[in-house]
């Protein structure tokens, strides 16, 4: 197993959750959580998650929950990035926490001794995931900063996520939108950080330029252009919380000008790329 370990926090023994990114290059063995609840978000690449009841596939944007006491592996793995946080569910969220009683919290996060469901990965639609990650960025800022309320928004943003993971379960069909629609969001999830005409994307889709946009945010909430650019962003985020220049950076995520690449972060998250190089990292 290869295991690149991008970024962990464990800010205090006593303070029952743990979050870290990382990025798989093999196969990753059955392991079992034995005293923690698991979420992983799954930020790029691919894998075949393998547990006792089955097996599925997971890609950029999948959610999976490991209740305590759960074993799975990762298999067929393809440069997988994750983000993982693992808590103690009743320090973290305690019996009387009414979150408790929304549907789908007992399926995916109480252990099931007898006949447990195959794990399955929650799938949010395009906006949901791009603001979680929005929210696991700021959250992780938070914790390397540890300013005085860091745990409170800690606890606060597990509290907020878990309720939005049962609400996606409870109401999850199973299904994701399919056909020229589906066919266009996995091309520009793999070639994001490329100049794509619009013509090349509807010919992937199978539709006609002026038809996408409508089909693809009618399916995803966002047009191809504007899905992009969040891409690209999200990947910006975490590259400069790295040590990379940011003229490199810039053409890492897709942009042939530094100037316009800090412009468009600007735009998205109301600070220069020095700015949240600073705020992030100190």
């Amino acid at each position: 197993m290869r295991t690149e370990l991008l970024s962990a926090y464990a800010p205090e023994a006593a303070f029952p959750c743990h979050a870290e990114e990382t990025v798989c290059t093999a196969d990753v063995p059955l392991h079992t959580h034995q005293d923690f609840t698991e979420i992983t978000f799954v930020r790029g690449g691919s894998a075949l998650c393998r547990d006792g009841a089955g097996e599925c596939l997971v890609r950029r944007g999948d959610v999976l929950t490991a209740a305590e006491g759960s074993a799975h592996a990762f298999l067929q793995v393809r440069d997988l990035k994750a983000f993982t946080v693992r808590f103690r569910l009743e320090a973290m969220i305690p019996g009387e926490a009414d979150i408790r009683q929304a549907p789908g919290f007992g399926a995916l996060f109480l252990p099931h001794k007898k006949n447990p469901a195959p794990r399955r990965p929650l799938r949010p639609d395009s906006a949901a995931w791009l603001a979680l990650e929005d929210g696991m960025d700021a959250v992780l800022a938070e914790i390397r900063q540890q300013r005085p309320g860091w745990k409170t928004c800690l606890r606060g943003w597990l509290q907020m996520t878990l309720l939005q993971l049962c609400r996606l379960s409870a109401g999850q069909s199973g299904t994701l939108p399919g056909g020229g629609a589906a066919r266009a969001l996995a091309y520009l999830e793999d070639h994001y950080t490329e100049e794509i005409p619009l013509a090349e994307l509807a010919r992937v889709a199978g539709v006609s330029p002026r038809h996408l946009d409508r089909v693809f945010a009618q399916a995803f909430h966002f047009t191809p252009r504007a899905y992009i650019a969040r891409l690209r962003m999200a990947r910006a985020r975490a590259l400069l919380r790295t040590d990379r220049p940011i003229t490199e950076i810039a053409f890492d995520c897709g942009y042939a000008d530094s100037n316009y690449f800090s412009q468009v972060f600007r735009r998205h998250t109301g600070m220069s790329p020095q700015q949240y190089r600073r705020e992030t990292m100190k």
